[in-house]
């Protein structure tokens, strides 16, 4: 399995397919790359106690474009090296999704050019707001088809620092959202829809120009307040791109200088993911007169950014524990040994 994803989101999908799905609506898949999100919720629809549910279509969207980012995810596969920069990989996604096609709805092409005819969302799976164009194409497109009190968002890249403006549309329309679960070792976080939002909201053309200083302060509050702490610097490292995108350098020289300061010494693992961005943004700044922070930000940066390919290197391997794991999990022989387990337990062979 390639996945841009973790084992702890991967569960996420697969448990909410098998015991909370009703099908009420439909279930949406943005963003699916090469099957990970895909399979996890078709492998929980099969598991589904309504036997009606369990051949449910999955409707994924992707645009099927190799980038050269991908490139990490398949190192040391058979994959590796095998697409060039903008090539179609849509004959892979479907080669990796193979036991579940049958139920999966594909839609191959620029998700902003698409219209949603499929009835009510009951769960949206979003790893596609990738830009404000197709933020906001998110939301006037699949947004107004979601059940009030019933539907299910989640954000893969809230967390992320690189996708600042997530942070920014949510908190515009955190009156309609509830935050439900903070998934962990992840950047995911899974909202509730609690009520309609006025169509002049989902028609409006979100941009950074549209929120004032004093709303991105807000908004990076907000998401701070919603994730875990181990999350709070990738929450800060958005901020500070914002702030400078937005054309506040001194704030976002303030907001990284603070965050430094703070973090300096902290272990999270998320730490140099979080920062690492800002860092390289702030030391090249002509903005920024602060050269003492400027040689701790260039310094901090060449430790970490070994770091960031270790940890991307450990999470790789953690997920084909969990992946072997699971497995065994399946297998008949480890369920007839925890069976025998418990029989000898009830018999007071083993204590």
């Amino acid at each position: 399995m390639f996945s841009m994803m973790s084992a702890e989101e991967r569960q996420y999908l697969y448990d909410f397919a098998k015991e909370e799905f009703t099908g009420q609506g439909a279930i949406v898949d943005l963003g699916c790359w090469l099957g990970a999100s895909t399979t996890a919720i078709a492998r929980g629809l099969q598991e589904n106690n309504d036997p009606k549910l369990r051949s449910t279509t999955i409707h994924a969207f992707d645009i099927f474009e190799w980038e050269p980012s991908m490139e990490f995810m398949v190192k040391g596969t058979p994959l590796q090296h095998h697409f060039s920069s903008g090539d179609n990989f849509l004959e892979e996604y479907l080669n990796q999704i193979a036991p579940w096609k049958d139920q999966v709805q594909v839609y191959a092409g620029d998700l902003t050019q698409f219209q949603w005819n499929n009835g009510a969302i009951e769960f949206l799976f979003v790893d596609a707001m990738k830009g404000w164009d197709l933020a906001n194409s998110i939301v006037r497109i699949f947004f107004p088809a979601l059940i009030p009190g019933k539907s299910i968002v989640f954000h893969q890249d809230f967390s992320y620092y690189g996708t600042y403006w997530i942070h920014l549309v949510m908190y515009r329309l955190r009156s309609y959202f509830q935050p439900i679960k903070d998934i962990p070792n992840s950047w995911g976080i899974a909202f509730r829809y609690e009520k309609p939002i006025p169509t002049e909201q989902l028609q409006a053309t979100y941009d950074l120009r549209d929120f004032s200083i004093d709303e991105i302060e807000q908004a990076f509050e907000y998401s701070a307040q919603i994730v875990g702490e181990e999350k709070r610097s990738q929450i800060i490292g958005a901020k500070v791109k914002a702030l400078f995108e937005a054309g506040e350098p001194q704030r976002a020289h303030l907001s990284l200088h603070q965050a430094i300061a703070s973090h300096i010494s902290d272990a999270e693992l998320y730490l140099p993911l979080g920062l690492s961005f800002a860092a390289q943004m702030m030391s090249y700044s002509s903005q920024s007169s602060n050269e003492q922070l400027k040689t701790q930000i260039q310094s901090l940066q060449a430790a970490l950014q070994q770091t960031d390919t270790q940890l991307k290197d450990a999470q790789i391997k953690v997920d084909q524990l969990h992946t072997t794991i699971n497995a065994m999990h399946r297998s008949k022989f480890w369920q007839l040994q925890q069976k025998w387990t418990r029989l000898k337990r009830f018999l007071g062979l083993l204590y």
